[in-house]
């Protein structure tokens, strides 16, 4: 699911790989693009595994935040469902823990949209 507007091009594997083969430019900033992906990957990983449920749902949060570019103030439009694929928990479990944050006054809780009320207490709760 794409949460913004996208395009999509489709391009031949074999024509992608020459591009690849005489462009070392190209070359460099994909394998970059991937390897960093995959480190990004990694690290969700490990937080899945080893985080709280509470933790996990302000992880993702900070990480659609960041996607969005999101400043204290602005909403993003959220779903608990993307929130729990995201953080890897039940959307029950979701539910319950934005429902705590949003009473803590870190976040306030729209139609299909989360608030961002609290940076700076959201991003230490990560750190916690």
């Amino acid at each position: 699911m794409a949460l913004e507007d996208s395009e999509v091009a489709l391009l031949p594997k074999q024509e992608f790989q020459q591009q690849l083969a005489s462009d070392t430019t190209l070359s460099f900033l994909f394998i970059s693009f991937v390897m960093n992906s995959l480190n990004e990957a990694e690290q969700r990983l490990l937080k899945l595994a080893y985080n709280s449920a509470r933790s996990r749902v302000v992880e993702a949060l900070l990480f659609l935040f960041r996607k969005y570019k999101a400043r204290e103030g602005d909403t993003i439009p959220l779903s608990r469902e993307n929130i729990s694929t995201l953080a890897g928990i039940s959307p029950e479990s979701v539910s319950r823990n934005l429902g705590e944050l949003r009473n803590e006054g870190l976040i306030e809780i729209l139609h299909g949209a989360v608030k961002l009320c609290n940076l700076y207490k959201l991003e230490h709760l990560r750190a916690c």
